[in-house]
């Protein structure tokens, strides 16, 4: 399980916003990491702690934030290189035409992800505020 602090943004129902700082993209736990980032984030958790906004909370999450990271940062990157590897393969050195094919392939994914995204929320599969702190 990964673990996180933030502050309580927003609330929409049974759901609210978190700004989170990372210190690192896996927080410090390196077997479930890729590597490591910092920043400020807002991320959506269910409020099962019932906090309000401006309050300080614990996250739990089963290495979701990372598994999201990877999906919508790193995966429509590596779909464009495919994307432009396979439109070199059809089209020879014409750039143009293999950066189109990178793009529309990086797109379809973008759109995937977001529909993807929607169930999840659906499902449950979400960070879980645990406690106010």
């Amino acid at each position: 399980m990964l673990y996180n602090e933030g502050l309580v943004v927003s609330l929409d129902g049974d759901y609210a916003g978190v700004k989170i700082v990372r210190e690192g993209a896996c927080g410090h736990n390196c077997s479930q990491c890729a590597g490591c980032g910092g920043g400020e984030t807002t991320i959506i958790a269910r409020n099962d702690a019932r906090a309000s906004v401006g309050d300080f909370v614990a996250l739990e999450g089963d290495g979701i934030i990372v598994r999201r990271a990877f999906i919508v940062y790193m995966l429509p990157i590596l779909l464009f290189f495919a994307g432009y590897a396979v439109g070199y393969y059809l089209f020879g050195w014409n750039e143009a035409l293999c950066a189109v094919l990178g793009i529309a392939i990086a797109a379809v994914e973008v759109l995937i992800t977001m529909r993807y995204s929607k169930k999840q929320k659906e499902r449950g599969n979400i960070p879980v505020i645990t406690q106010v702190l």
